[in-house]
């Protein structure tokens, strides 16, 4: 069976007659021409799989940079807000006590906003857990109340100091005081 790609001499060509040793020389060019196109090709589809595999390469480490960036970023934003934290408990507990003259209490209720707004600007989150239930992930005990009712039961009553969150990712927990039923 002849292949379209096949190229065959015939000697007994009338423009090849006399010349037998011409036509077996130019089918073994052809032959020898085949060849080196196959191995072109071949070559070919291995540098192409090769500049595949080479792209595939650049945009996982171009995505994982992009991770890695975005999670020292974070990092570093942890702990910024994590220094901040104390300062932003010492106001809230300036505004519960409100000693002092109406302009002071002023300045510190807006001070204490400006902090506020500028945390949530950069993800910061406060929560507080009041009549949840405890989560050890997002709570910590500080407190024990006794309560009557099992319905009750590991409910978080009061809140000692608040929680904050940086992107949905606990930062600090939230100090609280538990209910715990105990039956008698």
């Amino acid at each position: 069976m002849v292949d379209e790609n096949d190229v065959v001499i015939d000697s007994e060509d009338e423009s090849l007659e006399g010349e037998g040793s011409s036509a077996t020389k130019l089918n073994q060019k052809v032959k020898s021409l085949r060849e080196q196109l196959e191995k072109v090709q071949k070559e070919r589809q291995e540098y192409l799989d090769g500049w595949q595999r080479a792209k595939a390469d650049y945009v996982n480490v171009k995505r994982r940079a992009e991770d890695e960036r975005v999670f020292f970023v974070r990092s570093a934003s942890t702990e910024i807000v994590q220094s901040l934290l104390p300062s932003l408990d010492s106001f809230e507990h300036a505004l519960e006590a409100e000693q002092g003259t109406s302009a002071w209490t002023e300045g510190i209720k807006n001070t204490h906003a400006q902090l506020l707004k500028a945390l949530e600007t950069e993800g910061v989150q406060s929560f507080d857990p009041v009549g949840e239930m405890f989560d050890p992930l997002r709570h910590e005990s500080v407190e024990i109340v006794a309560v009557k009712s099992e319905k009750e039961d590991n409910i978080v009553t009061k809140t000692h100091q608040k929680g904050y969150t940086l992107h949905d990712v606990v930062i600090r927990p939230a100090r609280v005081a538990v209910a715990h039923y105990k039956n008698s």
